[in-house]
């Protein structure tokens, strides 16, 4: 048990879970497990954890096969039963980088005719896609989903305000 702070709604929470996997991930450590009070699977950072209490009792840890395809099923850290397919297109001039990188284990690359490449890789959340192709500014171009296409608009509207 341990109260958990959520940086989307700066709620803290208390939680009871059911610890399956512990992930390292873009520098920090992360816990997948089954919560009680969500009475479904969830990812915890270990850095938004408070008072962590160790509860008398134990657990039956649930089969791999129930969540082990949670944990890689598309683009990130944010996992879902079901993924759709991102396609993004790049320059030429990115593309040299985009070759040598390995987004997801199911991605594909498709060579362009005037030099860049498509990639395309499966996703189950948009959150950390849109952050991932807001590096490469101009150097990248949406092809699907519609979805992140009108979210990356209405950020660079955002971004036009504040910068001009």
């Amino acid at each position: 048990m341990f109260r958990y702070f959520s940086p989307a709604t700066a709620a803290i929470t208390e939680r009871t879970v059911e610890p399956h996997h512990l992930r390292h991930y873009m520098g920090s450590w992360v816990l997948f497990a089954w919560c009680r009070l969500r009475n479904d699977w969830r990812w915890f950072f270990l850095a938004r954890m408070e008072g962590p209490k160790l509860l008398a009792g134990t657990f039956e840890p649930r089969p791999a096969k129930t969540w082990r395809h949670l944990m890689d099923s598309g683009f990130g850290i944010f996992q879902a039963e079901k993924t759709f397919p991102v396609v993004l297109r790049f320059t030429p001039f990115m593309s040299r980088w985009i070759r040598e990188q390995v987004w997801h284990p199911e991605q594909t690359i498709r060579e362009m005719p005037e030099g860049g490449v498509e990639l395309s890789f499966p996703a189950a959340d948009l959150r950390e896609v849109k952050l991932k192709v807001l590096q490469f500014g101009a150097e990248v171009e949406v092809v699907e989903p519609g979805e992140l296409r009108d979210a990356l608009r209405e950020e660079i509207m955002r971004m036009k305000a504040i910068y001009g």
